[in-house]
């Protein structure tokens, strides 16, 4: 019988790890009849999941040197999927015979490829061929006892099929003689990144904002480097928000990729997506992305990035300081070339974080809260430009009008849902009572200086603010940290509740002594007067008594 040798040689061919091409027809060897083995090789990271179904090609006695000889077809069902699609690919092939098949098949391999191509012919077999009775199933690291051979392996689809982080190898074609074969599979996953703009412009996975400020959001979406091994491709996105936070409207997918010249370009491709936005009952939600076949967008390959991009912002809901307000994403895609199985990665998340500042107005000597204290808070120094100088509104939003906040019986206001930065408070009335009217307070400052634990920074996935700087500026003499809780005149380690920072909920407190202007009675030579604060009345009415009875003294 004649010999078939491999280009190359044995030692090339499954250094390829994935095509062994037979070759050229030879005479006089003698054959090897006994059985081989292979060891597939796997770099996933759950492995221990996959399966590999192996398909024989061709039966054949294989030489220590890589020839074969007797070369014949597996069965029946191989048989008929090989040669239809080499007649499909070549409409002038006449061959009748297994070896016709393998002389035809070393001619159409593309010898320098790492990753086989679905629109290879020979990619085109290894579909063809998958599916057909499998006669052979291998573990990964784990060496399977197989016939001498033209051997097609790929990954089981049930062993990728709904897995996370895990994906299929591209087609091994092998050729198993009497040394055991060892070969890595080929095989690659998409990656997600996700990033929010923070106020300074930057792209980072965490920032903080006020009520209503829209945020720009963004995922970017890798292609695994065996893309070129399917011939369909199925990607999307799912983008979960909090109920702390509100969609915007305007969602766009872009995709970098190549002109028809080969050079850089960015496409608009949201076109190709169905964007849905869903409710979710928890609160939740969900905007989706889906592309059934991204591989139909003109000039995209292993190289390229999907990019979508979307707007949301801090509602009513939205948690303060804590954990913040987080959406996390995922990708789900096509993960095994010779199937329609898919496969989820989790991309991180982003976590858009807000603050509360709490007020409280007492009286000085007492301690006692204050009702009817009427101020403006506004962002005289905050993270962002555009927000200079506006007003802090009663939901925390920022407008060009100032919202006057009015303290409660318990002396308190809150502003709610701030971003960070520092914050000027303006009393605009003091409060009045029967025994008398108190001070306004000068402006002071309230600076916001938060600091978090960004996800995964620390070998986990919570994240949060772990410390809040609050610090005042201005006041002195009427100004003091955090709020006496317990109302025994001292804000002290009693009122630990109370602190001035307070990372867990978000929240700066500040208390304003404030002085009663009152009056007292008096009396003298020149009958009662009232004493009124600092006592400054008392000595002006006495030195006008003691003048105008000088005065008289003097007439006399």
């Amino acid at each position: 019988m004649g010999r078939v040798a491999l280009v190359g040689g044995v030692a090339a061919s499954l250094a390829l790890g994935q095509l062994a091409p037979v070759a050229a027809l030879a005479e006089g060897e003698a054959q090897d009849a006994t059985k081989g083995s292979i060891t597939i090789n796997s770099n996933n990271y759950r492995k221990g999941e996959l399966s590999y179904l192996g398909y024989q090609v061709f039966k054949a006695a294989v030489g220590k040197d890589g020839s074969v000889s007797d070369v014949q077809w597996a069965n029946d069902d191989v048989k008929a999927a090989v040669e239809g699609v080499i007649r499909a690919e070549d409409a002038s092939y006449r061959g009748t015979t297994a070896q016709d098949a393998a002389v035809w098949i070393r001619a159409h391999v593309q010898k320098d490829a790492y990753w086989l191509k679905a629109t290879d012919p020979v990619g085109k077999i290894a579909k063809a061929v998958s599916g057909k009775t499998s006669t052979v199933t291998a573990k990964p690291g784990v060496a399977a006892s197989v016939d001498q051979g033209y051997w097609l392996f790929v990954t089981d689809p049930a062993s990728t099929n709904g897995k996370v982080y895990l994906g299929g190898t591209s087609p091994l074609f092998v050729l198993v003689g009497t040394e055991p074969v060892d070969v890595t599979e080929k095989t690659d996953l998409p990656h997600l990144g996700k990033t929010v703009t923070d106020d300074a412009g930057r792209r980072s996975i965490a920032a903080d904002s006020q009520m209503g400020q829209e945020l720009s959001y963004r995922l970017e979406g890798s292609l695994p480097m065996n893309f070129d091994s399917y011939d369909k491709y199925y990607y999307q996105f799912e983008d979960t928000l909090s109920k702390g936070l509100t969609l915007g409207s305007d969602v766009k997918v872009e995709v970098d990729c190549t002109d028809e010249k080969g050079g850089p370009v960015t496409r608009d491709a949201t076109g190709k997506f169905k964007v849905e936005r869903v409710s979710n009952a928890d609160g939740t939600t969900t905007l989706r992305l889906t592309c059934e076949d991204v591989k139909a967008i003109d000039g995209l390959d292993a190289s390229s990035t999907i990019r979508v991009t979307y707007k949301a912002k801090i509602n009513e809901k939205a948690v303060m300081g804590g954990k913040g307000n987080r959406n996390d994403a995922k990708i789900t895609y096509s993960n095994n070339p010779n199937s329609d199985s898919k496969g989820t990665s989790h991309g991180g998340g982003t976590t858009n974080y807000t603050f509360r500042l709490d007020i409280c107005k007492v009286d000085a000597a007492t301690k006692r809260p204050l009702a009817g204290a009427k101020f403006t808070i506004q962002a005289t120094d905050p993270d962002d430009e555009g927000s200079k100088n506006k007003y802090v509104q009663e939901d925390g939003s920022l407008g060009s009008t100032p919202f006057v906040f009015t303290t409660d019986e318990k002396g308190m206001i809150d502003a709610p849902r701030i971003d960070s930065g520092t914050y000027t408070i303006h009393e605009t009335e003091a409060p009045k009572t029967d025994d008398g009217t108190y001070d306004k307070v000068p402006d002071f400052g309230v600076e916001f200086s938060p600091s978090y634990v960004l996800p995964n920074s620390l070998g986990t996935d919570d994240g949060g603010a772990y410390r809040l700087t609050v610090r005042t500026l201005g006041g002195d003499g009427y100004v003091t940290g955090g709020i006496d809780a317990n109302g025994d005149g001292v804000i002290d380690e009693k009122d630990s509740k109370e602190k001035i920072a307070d990372a867990a909920t978000g929240t700066a407190r500040v208390t304003v002594g404030d002085r009663l202007q009152t009056s007292l009675p008096v009396t003298g030579r020149s009958g009662i007067a009232m004493a009124v604060g600092t006592g400054l009345v008392i000595v002006t009415a006495s030195v006008i008594a003691i003048n105008r009875r000088r005065g008289d003294d003097q007439v006399d």
